[in-house]
């Protein structure tokens, strides 16, 4: 299921999964059963020197078998009290002797067969455990995007599976098979979905459970019930009572209480996610009310921009009421405010509480991201000047226009380079957004005091803006370079950064055919490895990109991604080496290598290569590759465009022809093999029969 909102349902998987997934492991140590002991000072059965003797046998007489009386099967509802719950809208029947918990604040009922299992929930309580947690309808689009069916209860539940599986898979104490697809499921007259599960925690112990998802007109419900397998058996027809028992019914809400002041929460204006820019008003009934979940240790950012006069105070509340913020409700400035990094500090429900001070009304935006990637101020997609690839713009920043948009048309899929450079001392700060506002690059670049060098990937078509201001609100003005699509992508074999390595580091050559093309490198390492990119041009350093040469582009401990310009036709390279950083520099590790390119940029390949690119507007795209006498090269082009047949050419530099296949018609493979003659660089030429663009995908190996 594409675009699931796996930060809106962990809370739920952390609440039902973990909370009964382990108690329900439990076990006491087994009571050892005893051996049968063996008196082995005989080792015959009967007495030296002693004939047995011989008992006579008499006939057996035939015994009529009895008739089995009938037995009545129990009842498992017997003894069942009722329960009804008007805040959280639900009605059931349990054992009467069994213990209950309801909380109304984070919609969440508990069963179990005894107290200690609701009060400890540790994997060394046997017993029986349900968990009821409690959602509206319009969550379920939320959680399953736009291409989840949410009237459709097992689309619904394959959903929740799939996440239980991950989180069990993730979990070092415990993993979680599903034993059988969810089924659909009537409970008193209400929709639903259900499928069992098993679970075996780090000491061997087992539980099974059934996950149950069931679905009125406005509300849902997962229920998750289980206990230890060697119990599962007499405990599983109470379980399937109580939960055949169960009505949902429309809440009645229950205000949450500001225990500093006293006063009511009103109703929520909606519910946010991270990344969310939204538009908000406070009216003359009172603060203006926004909810979101929050797990602990998240760091994140609110920023609210009011309209015309008006001065906006908020403050961020937990579920019983209290701030979260560091002093408290917030009235910093008359303009903007903002909170940033600021840090959750438990998994649960939040409300961002907005309102005027001294009870003036008015609009205002609301911005909640990550930390680190909310745009500053929030500027929606499609507002600035409009460009297109390409484009060269000179502009400016001040205290009265702080950000600079420029907005494009893009497709789905297009890779977009674009280079913002800074004039005299300004710092630019660069992000690009989508429509909505939000933000398509891990954080905002400002990985230097010189240039900025972004690399993002459209997820859809639609309009897109690139914003740049200024590091802490400072003016100035720079320059941008708009790039055309980089649809010339070369995915490197995978390779390891050696002890030997240090210093030098491993190259990627690449020529330009024209001045002003983009090219760009995206490095994937592994956890323990921290790289820096070098770009040379033929043997010398190349200075002016915004960072130092001999140290190279090193803006994180993570994944590095470059774009240039290429200043004039020449041959280049990108040089992957081990960081200089004093505190995470010179270690060793694998790393990922994807090139970005136009076609006219010539990439040196390797054997076990991968490209996925387009011919240009002639029809043709090359590729350089070494070779020792002896080699046999197999070079594999496949096309899904029925409209392009492509061909493959190997080339000497001089362009003579070595080898050509073209063997098949339109969208079909081509395979062909070279050996080469001496130890030389050929070129690998694929192009269109016609003479059109196309797009392929090309393998290079070693025979």
């Amino acid at each position: 299921m594409k675009n699931v909102n796996r930060h809106l349902i962990f809370l739920l998987i952390a609440a039902l999964l973990f909370g009964t997934a382990l108690t329900a492991c439990g076990g006491e140590d087994p009571t050892p059963t005893p051996r049968p002991t063996r008196d082995d000072s005989n080792d015959d059965d009967t007495p030296p020197d002693e004939e047995p003797t011989e008992e006579p046998t008499a006939e057996p007489t035939a015994t009529a078998e009895p008739t089995p009386e009938p037995t009545e099967t129990p009842d498992p509802a017997a003894g069942f009290i009722d329960f009804s719950n008007d805040v959280l809208g639900i009605s059931l029947a349990y054992p009467g002797e069994w213990f209950i918990e309801a909380n109304e604040d984070s919609d969440e009922l508990k069963l179990a067969s005894s107290q200690e299992i609701l009060d400890d929930g540790q994997n060394n309580i046997q017993g029986a455990i349900l968990n009821v947690l409690f959602l509206d309808r319009e969550l379920l689009s939320l959680i399953g995007g736009e291409d989840l069916d949410a009237n459709d209860p097992v689309a619904v539940l394959d959903i929740f599976v799939d996440l239980f599986t991950e989180a069990g898979a993730s979990d070092e104490d415990m993993t979680l098979t599903v034993t059988e697809e969810p089924t659909a499921v009537t409970i008193n007259g209400q929709e639903g979905a259900q499928v069992l599960a098993d679970a075996t925690d780090a000491e061997g112990d087992t539980a099974t459970m059934k996950i149950l998802l069931i679905m009125t007109d406005d509300r849902a419900a997962v229920v998750l019930s289980g206990s230890e397998t060697s119990e599962e058996a007499q405990n599983r027809p109470i379980l399937d009572a109580i939960e055949n028992s169960i009505i949902l019914s429309t809440p009645v809400g229950a205000p949450v209480t500001d225990e500093t002041d006293g006063t009511d929460l009103p109703v929520t204006s909606g519910f946010l996610l991270y990344g969310d820019v939204v538009d908000g008003t406070i009216d003359e009934s009172g603060p203006s009310i926004w909810d979101f979940v929050g797990l602990e240790g998240e760091v994140i950012d609110i920023i609210i921009e009011p309209e015309g006069d008006l001065d906006v105070v908020f403050d961020v509340l937990d579920a019983d009421g209290n701030s979260i913020l560091p002093d408290g409700e917030m009235d910093a400035a008359f303009g903007t405010e903002e909170i940033r990094e600021l840090a959750i500090p438990a998994s649960g429900s939040y409300y961002i509480m907005v309102r005027g001070f001294a009870d003036a009304t008015g609009n205002y935006t609301l911005t909640i991201a990550e930390a680190g990637t909310a745009v500053a101020p929030p500027v929606t997609g499609g507002e600035g000047e409009v460009i297109e690839y390409g484009a060269f713009v000179s502009g400016s920043v001040d205290s009265a226009n702080p950000v600079a948009s420029y907005s494009f048309s893009g497709a789905a899929d297009d890779v977009v380079g674009m280079v913002v450079t800074p004039l005299g001392e300004f710092d630019a700060v660069v992000d690009v957004v989508d429509a909505s506002g939000n933000s398509l690059l891990s954080r905002e670049r400002d990985a230097s005091f010189g240039s900025e060098n972004v690399i993002v990937l459209l997820p859809a078509d639609g309009v897109y803006t690139v914003n740049v201001y200024g590091f802490d609100g400072a003016a100035g003005s720079f320059d941008m370079q708009m790039g055309f699509p980089l649809t010339n992508v070369v995915i490197a074999a995978p390779d390891t950064l050696e002890a030997e390595d240090e210093g030098e580091g491993h190259s990627f050559p690449f020529t330009a055919l024209r001045a002003g093309d983009m090219v760009g490198i995206y490095v994937e390492p592994a956890e323990d490895l921290d790289i820096a990119v070098q770009v040379r041009q033929g043997d010398e350093l190349l200075s002016g990109l915004g960072f130092d040469p001999e140290r190279g582009f090193d803006s994180s401990v993570d994944i590095e991604e470059f774009v240039m310009i290429a200043e004039e036709t020449s041959t280049y390279s990108f040089r992957v080496l081990n960081s200089q950083d004093e505190e995470f520099g010179g270690n060793t590790g694998d790393y990922q290598v994807l090139l970005y390119g136009t076609p006219e940029i010539v990439f040196e390949l390797a054997y076990g290569d991968f490209v996925d690119a387009r011919t240009n507007g002639n029809g043709i795209v090359d590729y350089v590759i070494s070779g020792t006498v002896g080699d046999a090269m197999v070079v594999n082009v496949a096309s899904d465009d029925d409209s392009v047949d492509m061909i493959i050419e190997i080339l000497d530099l001089d362009e003579n022809v070595l080898a050509t296949i073209d063997d098949g018609f339109s969208g079909e493979v081509e395979e062909l093999t070279y050996t080469f003659e001496s130890d030389e660089l050929v070129i690998i030429r694929v192009r269109d029969f016609f003479g059109g663009e196309g797009d392929f995908v090309m393998s290079v190996e070693l025979q």
